[in-house]
């Protein structure tokens, strides 16, 4: 992949390479924005783009030099990632940075260091790193990625560029969907609207997984609004629904909590822009035999119940008591 190739923000891209043309390299930046828009993915091209031995002369990187498929899988010398060791990035880690990064580049013409997750280091860990950020060395770039900028200390933001990445357009991300990977039209407007502008999102998804998941949830959001007459299978559903692994049941809250979302936008208007809008006609269903507070009441009642997940809590339970307390 090269910056022709990245999907999204194309006034970052046009900045970075702006900036390399120029040779005005900043060596300590951040890249914030939500999850999935792309911020590893161009970190690395970046860093692809500054050691590429066949680069053209639009600064792109020709993906085939040995520089570049080493970047790529992770071989490359003077590219490192470093993600939090357990909750947090580590005191450790960072030293083990400042360690090497004055010297010259091993291999390439720049060391490129990049944070996943930067918000979760350690304010130790973050204090040690101020000073390399206030002098960094000229052949050495810091790239700190975050999707909570407000979680990096103050000293750090002010010492370093600040680049913010914005969700991709449904339209962008539409066309690199329909040029890459081919499904159903309709599957593929679904997907899109699940993905919410992340890139890295509509890659995970599993899209007859997400339509498996969603089934299942309408069969418990049709029993709750028929509740009187479905009581049994309330709590079979919630028997079914508790057993399932952490994963898989975070999934299922999810799934359910955007249905919710949509149903309280139907509640609202029928010309509000939904999610799952491929079964706009069944959720209006819903709707129409539903009390008003019923969805608003129902989403608090999971909300307060992920709240309490990691305690370990009987979710079968939890949910027998929520299902049949509407």
């Amino acid at each position: 992949m090269s910056f022709a190739k990245l999907v999204g923000n194309q006034v970052i891209k046009e900045w970075i390479q702006k900036a390399i043309r120029q040779k005005r390299i900043p060596h300590s930046l951040v890249f914030t924005g939500q999850r999935g828009v792309g911020k590893q993915t161009f970190a690395l091209e970046f860093a692809k783009t500054l050691n590429c031995k066949l680069l053209d002369s639009e600064l792109n990187s020709c993906d085939k030099c040995v520089n570049c498929q080493r970047i790529t899988t992770g071989q490359f010398a003077d590219t490192r990632i470093i993600t939090p060791d357990g909750q947090f990035i580590k005191i450790e880690q960072v030293r083990s940075v400042i360690e090497e990064v004055y010297y010259r580049p091993f291999e390439g013409n720049y060391r490129i260091y990049i944070f996943e997750n930067a918000e979760r280091m350690r304010e130790q860990a973050a204090n040690a790193l101020l000073k390399t950020l206030e002098e960094p060395p000229s052949t050495s770039i810091i790239i700190l990625i975050t999707s909570s900028l407000d979680s990096l200390l103050p000293t750090i933001q002010s010492r370093t560029i600040k680049l913010a990445f914005s969700p991709i357009p449904s339209n962008t991300l539409k066309n690199y969907l329909d040029a890459n990977y081919t499904r159903p039209e309709k599957e593929q407007n679904l997907l899109v609207n699940l993905a919410q502008g992340s890139i890295g999102k509509a890659l995970s998804i599993d899209i007859t997984e997400y339509l498996e998941r969603r089934k299942y949830s309408l069969e418990i959001l049709e029993a709750i609004v028929k509740q009187k007459s479905q009581k049994t299978r309330l709590l079979k559903l919630a028997e079914s629904l508790g057993r399932k692994e952490r994963k898989e049941f975070d999934l299922f809250l999810e799934t359910l909590f955007l249905l919710l979302s949509d149903l309280s936008y139907l509640q609202i208007s029928l010309d509000m822009k939904i999610i799952n809008f491929d079964i706009t006609d069944y959720l209006v269903t819903l709707v129409n035999h539903s009390s008003r507070d019923l969805f608003i009441n129902l989403s608090n009642s999971l909300m307060a119940l992920e709240r309490d997940l990691p305690r370990n809590i009987n979710r079968q339970m939890a949910l027998e008591k929520i299902f049949l307390n509407l």
